[in-house]
């Protein structure tokens, strides 16, 4: 998934929602010591004036989730 930002300011993307889950976290996925970690973005990401982002979606089943 792309996000384009076609604003002429910088946004941030936090989060989200979905029909099929209560929430959407966004986090950083990289690798360390020879273990991929992921950590959560707390501050957002950031989408730059004119540019855009690529995102890799997980589809994590939480807790008591259908």
């Amino acid at each position: 998934m792309v996000i384009h930002n076609d604003g002429t300011t910088a946004d941030r993307l936090m989060g989200g929602h979905s029909d099929f889950t209560h929430s959407i976290s966004v986090h950083q996925t990289k690798m360390e010591d020879s273990t991929m970690k992921m950590r959560p973005l707390n501050q957002g990401l950031e989408i730059p004036a004119g540019g855009s982002v690529g995102l890799e979606a997980p589809l994590v089943k939480a807790n008591g989730a259908p």
